[in-house]
């Protein structure tokens, strides 16, 4: 009976990916899922944000495609800069590495998304049981203003 073994958490970075030449057995949908998911931990790391605008991301993802593949850079003598990413946004949040929200106008990482909705959750019980029973804090909020 053979074993199947899952390795969850567990990634190589794109740059690792290119190195070892595995990028190239790759589909293009995979590809630019790659290039995505890269500009995205990328943007979100950078400016702290849990989202990015999906605008903004294609033109990141252009940027990260450009500078693993150099030759689509020109083609021609023409600046390439058109690439349909749909494909790419909906393999990914296939596998729920994002979500799209806002008419997929704004793109989340998953894991930030879940956070996100895990916090709002639990706000909302805080409300709902401070309505019930109202909290009273005995601080001097002068002191701290």
């Amino acid at each position: 009976m053979a074993r199947e073994f899952c390795i969850f958490g567990c990634e190589a970075t794109l740059e690792s990916f290119h190195q070892t030449e595995l990028g190239e057995k790759c589909s293009e949908t995979h590809k630019h899922a790659m290039y995505v998911y890269h500009g995205l931990k990328r943007l979100c790391r950078q400016d702290g944000h849990t989202y990015i605008k999906r605008s903004r991301l294609e033109r990141e993802a252009l940027g990260v495609r450009s500078n693993y593949r150099p030759s689509l850079k020109f083609r021609d003598g023409v600046r390439q800069s058109k690439v349909d990413w749909s494909e790419a946004f909906d393999f990914l949040e296939e596998w729920r590495v994002i979500v799209r929200e806002n008419n997929g106008t704004e793109v989340y990482l998953y894991r930030y998304w879940n956070a996100e909705k895990m916090i709002a959750e639990a706000f909302h019980v805080l409300r709902k049981r401070h309505e019930a029973e109202p909290w009273t804090f005995e601080i001097d909020a002068e002191k701290y203003v």
